[in-house]
């Protein structure tokens, strides 16, 4: 599902995609928690690499660190 949004809104527009992903991260954020600095190896790599990544990124449960509370 994540992958056909990023997909389907990539040819468009770079910008678009990158808004849609930011808007995911930030509930996906309020959500989980995460650890900020985890958060922001994740932008790091979406920012570097291929949509593929991204996605691979998402599903990996090492980048998904729940703090806590």
């Amino acid at each position: 599902m994540i992958q056909k949004l990023a997909t389907g809104v990539q040819y468009q527009s770079p910008w678009l995609t990158y808004r849609v992903w930011i808007i995911y991260l930030s509930v996906v954020l309020r959500e989980t928690k995460l650890c900020m600095d985890k958060l922001f190896i994740f932008l790091l790599i979406c920012m570097s690499n291929r949509q593929a990544a991204c996605t691979h990124a998402l599903l990996d449960p090492a980048v998904w660190v729940r703090t806590e509370t």
